[in-house]
């Protein structure tokens, strides 16, 4: 019954062909009809013929929509399939290569302490120097910016998405390196809010 509902266009599609060629060889082929049976068997033929395109045209728009959905679910299901790969494999790239310093230090730290100065806004690719900052919050945020470029260089692996207190975590920092990283996540924020004139010194002469 669950295939009669599916299938029923196509069923009787296959049942009027075959009566539609059973009426052409009895009509042209078989045993002489009188008058009467033969206007009956043209009838019959044309109306045959007329369900047959019919049937056509009906199982054609079936077919053609059916195909349709059936290559707009392939195209999704490539689409995501590319899509996770090609997530895949920037993630894995960007873990292996990555430098995650490019994306902390042109971003967020850039952004919240300024660390280049008017000369430095000149050229983008180079920090403002030491004598050039003014406020103890631009001086930790240069600090901060050199211990991550350093950590990077020793093989450190630190993700751009990661937050300082994420940094602060690893185990392989040393204590002024917790105290530096502590510093600048309390005074990061807000403006308005400064660190004891020479913290940041302090930190530099104890090469953080």
């Amino acid at each position: 019954m669950r295939l009669w509902k599916r299938y029923w266009q196509e069923i009787l599609a296959f049942a009027d062909l075959e009566l539609f060629v059973w009426l052409i060889n009895r009509r042209y082929w078989g045993d002489p009809l009188s008058d009467r049976l033969r206007m009956a068997a043209d009838a019959a033929i044309m109306a045959s013929g007329f369900l047959l395109l019919w049937f056509a045209y009906r199982l054609t728009r079936k077919w053609r929509s059916r195909l349709a959905e059936q290559v707009r679910a392939s195209s999704r299901r490539l689409i995501r399939r590319v899509t996770e790969r090609v997530l895949a494999l920037l993630e894995r790239w960007q873990q292996k290569y990555g430098r995650g310093a490019q994306d902390i230090l042109g971003g967020r730290t850039r952004m919240e302490f300024d660390l280049f100065g008017n000369r430095g806004r000149r050229k983008r690719n180079r920090r403002a120097g030491w004598k050039q900052l003014e406020t103890e919050r631009e001086r930790l945020a240069w600090l901060y910016a050199g211990m991550i470029e350093t950590k990077l260089k020793r093989g450190a692996h630190i993700r751009p998405a990661e937050t300082p207190r994420q940094i602060g975590a690893h185990p392989d920092n040393t204590p002024e390196q917790c105290e530096l990283i502590g510093l600048y996540e309390t005074y990061r924020y807000d403006p308005r809010r400064q660190p004891p004139e020479g913290t940041a010194q302090a930190l530099k002469d104890r090469d953080v």
